[in-house]
């Protein structure tokens, strides 16, 4: 298993473990597993430009293309899926986006829409963190729903890779 996958799966798998024991504090693990699934998709982008290009990367224009990939995922804060679609589509022809086929949502768009709402609301919770918190500050889905969005999500995009290689 790729170690970005694995990274991101050791993860979630410690937020759920957390949101069954604290259930009070869902927001901060909510806010963690979208910061997870952020390390996952920089950690996919980088193996996948190693896997794609190889050898081609200890060169001159490899080396371009390297410094190029790391500067574009360091100027995003959060991974909604305008930005991954992006950032696949400039670096491996692909928007990963149109593929996400994950169990209790209709389609990939309701997909994008749920991830872009979540990292929407993770934004209002860590630029709220000095205040109270309010429901309104807070994430709208249950807990374990978002949580498992973002684990199938991570499970659709791995899928499409494997099937990629």
């Amino acid at each position: 298993m790729p170690a970005a996958h694995a990274n991101f799966l050791n993860a979630i798998t410690v937020l759920q473990t957390r949101l069954e024991k604290h259930p009070s504090d869902s927001d901060k693990i909510l806010v963690s597993a979208l910061d997870a699934w952020d390390c996952y998709v920089k950690a996919l982008a980088s193996e996948l430009l190693v896997e794609k290009y190889g050898e081609a990367l200890s060169t001159d224009l490899g080396s371009v293309m390297q410094t190029r990939l790391n500067n574009d995922i360091a100027d995003y804060d959060f991974f909604d899926s305008q930005t991954i679609r992006v950032l696949f589509k400039n670096y491996f022809s692909v928007d990963i986006t149109q593929y996400w086929s994950i169990v209790g949502v209709r389609n990939a768009e309701e997909a994008c829409q749920k991830l872009d709402r979540y990292q929407f609301e993770r934004y209002q919770v860590e630029h709220c963190s000095e205040c109270n918190v309010t429901p309104l500050h807070g994430f709208t889905d249950n807990p374990q729903c978002a949580l498992l969005l973002i684990v199938n999500l991570g499970k659709a995009t791995q899928e499409f890779i494997e099937r990629c290689r």
